[in-house]
C-alpha cells in the first residue's frame, strides 16, 4: 500500500512541475502536578545552541483552532521547552480573508498555511513570502525532511515548489486522501435479510439493496428503508453522485484522470451512460432514497442514525469506532448497528473504486517576507514544527497530557485517570491537539498511530484505511484558468442532467446530446487546456 501511495504521490509531484505555469499543500517522565512538569527546566533550542549561548525568549504567533485555557499544560510545555511566549491566532471560516487583511494593513503574521497552489504563486509573485533555504530545514528539521522525502518518493521534493531557484514552502502531504472514501454497508441488515457473503460485484450489491428495501431489515413492519442514499454538498457536487457506480464502469465524473495515456473527464465518457442506466434502474425500483437530490450532510446523517438507509459513501473512519481514529459517528451514535467497510462494487470489466482525494491539498507552511531578516525566529518555528509533529514525546503529551496525572500506561495502552476521562476536564487541563499543535499541519500517521489508536483497534483501523480505492484529480494542484472560468456552470449542468437521467425526467437516449451541450458550454476548451497541461508532464 505504501509503495502504491508513493507512486501516486511521485506522479503528483511531476504535475506540480507543470504547475509552475500557474497564475498566480520524553514524555516529561515526571510524576507530579501539571505545574511542576510544565515548568520544569526548559531545553534550549538548537538555534541558541548554534550560537553557544542561551536563546532570547521570543514571541511566537501560531495559527490554531481555538484560544488556550489559563495555564494550559501543553502550551506551558511548549513555551518552556523552546523559551518562547505563544500567542494563538484563531483560524475560523474567514481565515484567508483575515490573512489578506493583516497583509494589507502591514500587521504581518510570521507565517501562513493551508493556501492553495494558485495563492502560493500569487504570494511569490507579489514578494510577500520569505525564502526558506532547504539546508535550514535539513539542519533543524531532519525528521520532517525524512518524512517528506518518503511520502513524496523523491530525494529532492522542493523542486516542485521552487520558483526561480528559490524555495518558499514547507510542503505538506495529507497521505490519507488517496483512500479516504469508502462504502459503509449495514452488516446487521445483511444478516437480517439472509445474505452471508460480503458483496463484491455490482450484481451482489444490487441484490443487497433490493432486500434492504423490501425485506424490512429494521423489523418495524413497514416498507420505509432504502438501500442507498447520498448528499450533495452543493449544486455542482458531481462527486457526491454515487461515484462508486460510475467507478464500476471505469469512469470518474468530476475529476481529471489518466486512462490509456490520455487525460479524461468522467462525466462525458461513453461508459458514464452505462452507470446512469444502473442508477436509473435502482431509482425506479425504489432502492435509492428519492430525497438524495435535496439531502445535505446533516439530514443524510439523521436518516442513517434512524436506520432508514443501508449503505452510503463517507470517510472510512465514520464506520469504525471513534477510538480507532477519529469521529466514528455512525458507530458512536448507533451502538447496535454493525458496519462493513467496503470498496466500490466491481463492474463488468473488473473496475471498482470511489472518488478519492488528492494528497497535495495545499502548499504547506509559508513564512512571510519579514522573517528573512529574523533567521533565529524562523529556526525556532521550524524546530517547534519538527518537535510537535515528529517527536513521540510531544505526541504523547499533546494527546494525553502528563503521565501519572492525567493518564497511565498499561502495556501499549493509554488509560485516562479520572476525572480526565471526561473531555471537558481534558480541555481544562490543556489537552486538545487541535488547539495546542504549534503547528500540527504535518501528519505522519504511522508515527501517530500509537497515540491515536488503542491497541485493540489498530487492526480495525489498518483494514478500514486501506479499503477504499479509486482515482483522484491529478490536475488539482495545477492552475487551470480556463477551467476556473467554466467549471461552475459545467458542473451544475452535469449535476442537473445526471439527476434528470437517474430520476427518469430525461431519456438516456439524450446522453450524447448532453455531452454535445457540455462541450458547447466551454467543456471543449476545458479539455483542450487539460490535454496541454497533461502533455507537459510527459
Amino acid at each position: 500500500m505504501k509503495k502504491n501511495k508513493r507512486g501516486l504521490i511521485s506522479m503528483l509531484c511531476m504535475i506540480i512541475v507543470a504547475g509552475t505555469v500557474m497564475a498566480g499543500c520524553s514524555s516529561s517522565g515526571n510524576k507530579g502536578t501539571a505545574e511542576s512538569s510544565a515548568t520544569s527546566q526548559p531545553q534550549v533550542s538548537a538555534a541558541a545552541s548554534d550560537e553557544g549561548e542561551s536563546a532570547a525568549r521570543l514571541d511566537m504567533k501560531f495559527w490554531t483552532r481555538g484560544l488556550p485555557v489559563e495555564n494550559a499544560f501543553t502550551k506551558k510545555y511548549a513555551e518552556n521547552r523552546f523559551n518562547v511566549n505563544i500567542e494563538h491566532l484563531v483560524m475560523d471560516d474567514n481565515y484567508k480573508e483575515k490573512v489578506n487583511l493583516m497583509i494589507v494593513s502591514g500587521d504581518f503574521p510570521d507565517y501562513i498555511k493551508d493556501m492553495s497552489f494558485a495563492e502560493y504563486d500569487q504570494y511569490v509573485q507579489q514578494g510577500v513570502l520569505a525564502e526558506i533555504p532547504i539546508e535550514l530545514l535539513e539542519q533543524h528539521a531532519p525528521k520532517y525532511m525524512a518524512w517528506l522525502k518518503e511520502v513524496m518518493g523523491s530525494d529532492d521534493p522542493f523542486r516542485y515548489f521552487q520558483r526561480d531557484g528559490k524555495n518558499y514552502a514547507m510542503p505538506n502531504m495529507w497521505t490519507p486522501a488517496v483512500s479516504v472514501n469508502a462504502l459503509g454497508m449495514r452488516e446487521d441488515w445483511l444478516e437480517k435479510v439472509g445474505i452471508a457473503k460480503k458483496p463484491e460485484t455490482l450484481a451482489e450489491f444490487e441484490e443487497a439493496l433490493i432486500k434492504f428495501r423490501n425485506d424490512d431489515p429494521d423489523n418495524n413492519g413497514k416498507k420505509d428503508t432504502y438501500g442507498v442514499s447520498a448528499a450533495l454538498g452543493s449544486a455542482n457536487d458531481i462527486q457526491g453522485l454515487f461515484s462508486y457506480v460510475f467507478a464500476a464502469f471505469g469512469v470518474h465524473p468530476g475529476l481529471f484522470y489518466e486512462k490509456d495515456g490520455s487525460i479524461k473527464r468522467g462525466e462525458i465518457e461513453p461508459a458514464a451512460k452505462d452507470a446512469l442506466a444502473v442508477l436509473r434502474r435502482w431509482y425506479e425500483a425504489g432502492l435509492i432514497d428519492p430525497e438524495f437530490v435535496i439531502n445535505k450532510g446533516d439530514n443524510l446523517d439523521q436518516k442513517v442514525f434512524e436506520s432508514k438507509v443501508g449503505m452510503l459513501q463517507s470517510a472510512w473512519w465514520n464506520f469504525i469506532p471513534p477510538e480507532a481514529f477519529f469521529e466514528g459517528k455512525y458507530v458512536d451514535k448507533m451502538p447496535d448497528a454493525k458496519w462493513l467497510v467496503l470498496n466500490g462494487p466491481q463492474g463488468p470489466n473488473g473496475d471498482a473504486g470511489l472518488t478519492q482525494g488528492n494528497p497535495m491539498t495545499n502548499s504547506g507552511v509559508l513564512f512571510l517576507k519579514h522573517m528573512e531578516q529574523d533567521r533565529e525566529k524562523m529556526i525556532r518555528y521550524i524546530e517547534m514544527i519538527e518537535a510537535f509533529n515528529f517527536e513521540p514525546e510531544y505526541l504523547e503529551l499533546a494527546n494525553y497530557g502528563e503521565e501519572g496525572v492525567t493518564f497511565r500506561k498499561n502495556g501499549e495502552a493509554y488509560e485516562w485517570i479520572p476525572p480526565y476521562d471526561k473531555k471537558e476536564e481534558q480541555q481544562k487541563f490543556g489537552i486538545d491537539r487541535s488547539i495546542y499543535h504549534y503547528d500540527g499541519i504535518f501528519n505522519n500517521y504511522d508515527l501517530q498511530a500509537p497515540f491515536m489508536t488503542a491497541p485493540q483497534y489498530r487492526e480495525i483501523r489498518r483494514e478500514a484505511e486501506q479499503t477504499g480505492k479509486g482515482k483522484y484529480d491529478i490536475l488539482y494542484p495545477v492552475h487551470k484558468p480556463v477551467y476556473n472560468d467554466y467549471f461552475d456552470r459545467l458542473d451544475q449542468f452535469t449535476v442537473k442532467s445526471f439527476i434528470n437521467f437517474i430520476s427518469g425526467r430525461s431519456s438516456l437516449d439524450d446522453f450524447d446530446k448532453y455531452v454535445a451541450e457540455w462541450n458547447a458550454m466551454g467543456g471543449d476548451k476545458v479539455m483542450e487546456e487539460a490535454r496541454q497541461l497533461y502533455a507537459g508532464l510527459q
